[in-house]
């Protein structure tokens, strides 16, 4: 059902979830306003005693206000500027992106 994935984006990202957010570009194109949920990412690896963070982030954008996600793209969420890193994953039916950032 088309509908069902559709209500359930609706509901996330018109949820207290979701924060403002601007996707600009790699290339210097128009930003996009969007908005944008936190989303886990389990980049850190464990050897023994020593845990190794990534300091990566990742978060879902809706697909209808971001059409593409690119490599190398700003994400500005709550005012910090994230750079997008590599290519993103779909989910919810391919309504949704799980990008993944790292700041600065």
């Amino acid at each position: 059902m088309a509908g069902t994935g559709d209500a359930i984006a609706d509901a996330l990202f018109g949820s207290v979830l979701a924060r403002p957010a601007v996707y600009t570009p790699p290339d210097g194109g128009a930003p996009t306003d969007c908005r944008a949920i936190p989303a886990a990412v389990p980049a850190d690896v464990g050897y023994g005693d020593t845990v190794l963070r990534s300091g990566l982030l990742a978060f879902k954008l809706r697909t209808a206000d971001v059409p593409a996600v690119v490599d190398g793209a700003t994400l500005t969420v709550d005012g910090v500027a994230h750079t997008v890193v590599g290519a993103p994953a779909s989910a919810l039916g391919g309504r949704v992106w799980v990008a993944t950032v790292r700041t600065g």
